[in-house]
């Protein structure tokens, strides 16, 4: 039967559209029933598509066609996970160095570079075609769906507001792909997005983690915020590290009266990784896209589900930009378990514990909000 989770059966439908549109996948499952797929056929998926990923960036990619030279990695001795992890990491730095080594297309194939700032100032490109980010906006869309918002539900949109393709609009065009309603409210002076909940009557409102923690504490000894009606907050967090500790989403869930959600996407990898259902017992993540690993901050070593450590995450569908071995510097596990949700086959992560410093210390949260209104003043150029 197929998965009863919005999200997960969104996940094992676009597995299923690339086995169908890949001679060799074909031939991985024949005789095999697609119908209802399970925690083996996905293994056996991420394997696949990790060897043709692996393949595919040694061929198209100046950065990692030099990289596999260096290390004496040979494609085609990439024959299980363990092999996998024997290949070299990517880092922010290579990134930064020169993000148009790592392009795997010409340039007129991208639609929409985005920047990402460090904390010393300098700034590191990511790119996207366009058929990436319409499956980012379908995924969201199922990640949406899989929290119950329907036809019948407004969702108010707090992310600041950017040019065409930008995150506020990806998350605009995947809600009304989900059938609700919308507004979009951009991250504006917390008194004046407050009277704006109270006139939309959100069931569901999105925006980026310190935003809406800081909006929240502010606004508690004013109003009682239970009044305006809000079911479920999604606080997104992703690049830049910012709490959601218990005794936070106690607050924002005592303050408002509803479930707050945890979301994890950064954006190099494409800012929708994984999503907290209404359950809240780990974020579910999009296996059909990225394949995550965790690993010892200090030996590098694998670890096991449950064990904390970095998250390293490979894209298996980007054909524009592809990442292999990515160091995120974020501290999470790996949870292999079913969730009440009808999640069975995908792993989830735990949620963001911390972030590893790299000599330079994480921004405060007054530099993130320092950080949203700079972004507001660049002008993302349409490739």
């Amino acid at each position: 039967m197929p998965s009863s989770n919005p999200f997960e059966e969104w996940v094992h439908q676009s597995i299923m559209r690339k086995i169908h549109s890949d001679k060799a996948f074909q031939e991985l499952f024949k005789n095999k029933d697609l119908k209802d797929i399970t925690k083996s056929d996905l293994e056996k998926y991420k394997l696949y598509s990790l060897k043709k990923m692996v393949r595919y960036v040694y061929e198209r990619s100046i950065f990692y066609k030099r990289l596999f030279e260096k290390n004496r990695i040979i494609p085609e001795e990439i024959n299980s996970f363990e092999d996998f992890g024997k290949i070299p990491f990517t880092t922010a730095k290579d990134v930064l160095k020169d993000p148009y080594l790592f392009l795997c297309i010409t340039q007129d194939g991208i639609l929409r570079g985005f920047t990402i700032e460090e904390a010393d100032g300098k700034f590191r490109r990511i790119f996207f075609t366009m058929d990436e980010l319409l499956n980012i906006i379908d995924s969201i869309s199922a990640a949406i769906r899989m929290l119950g918002i329907s036809s019948n539900d407004v969702v108010q949109i707090v992310f600041p507001f950017e040019a065409q393709w930008g995150c506020n609009y990806l998350v605009e065009k995947a809600v009304r792909q989900a059938g609700a309603e919308l507004v979009s409210t951009g991250s504006i002076d917390f008194e004046e997005q407050y009277k704006k909940v109270l006139d939309i009557k959100p069931k569901l409102i999105i925006g980026s983690n310190p935003y809406l923690v800081n909006m929240t504490r502010t606004l508690i000894p004013k109003y009682d915020l239970r009044k305006a009606g809000v079911k479920i907050m999604l606080l997104s967090r992703g690049c830049e590290f910012h709490p959601f500790t218990k005794s936070i989403r106690e607050e924002i869930e005592r303050a408002w009266g509803c479930k707050a959600l945890d979301h994890y996407g950064t954006m190099e990898a494409g800012m929708a990784n994984a999503i907290e259902c209404l359950y809240q017992n780990g974020l579910h993540i999009n296996e059909a896209d990225f394949y995550y690993e965790v690993v010892d901050a200090k030996s590098k070593e694998p670890l096991a589900p449950g064990e904390e450590g970095e998250l390293i995450f490979t894209t298996l569908s980007r054909v524009g930009m592809p990442l292999i071995r990515f160091r995120t510097k974020d501290v999470s596990y790996i949870i292999n378990k079913s969730c009440n949700c009808g999640v069975s086959t995908l792993r989830s992560i735990g949620g963001i514990k911390k972030k590893l410093k790299n000599g330079s210390q994480s921004r405060s949260l007054l530099d993130s909000f320092n950080l949203i209104k700079r972004l507001k003043s660049i002008k993302f150029k349409k490739w």
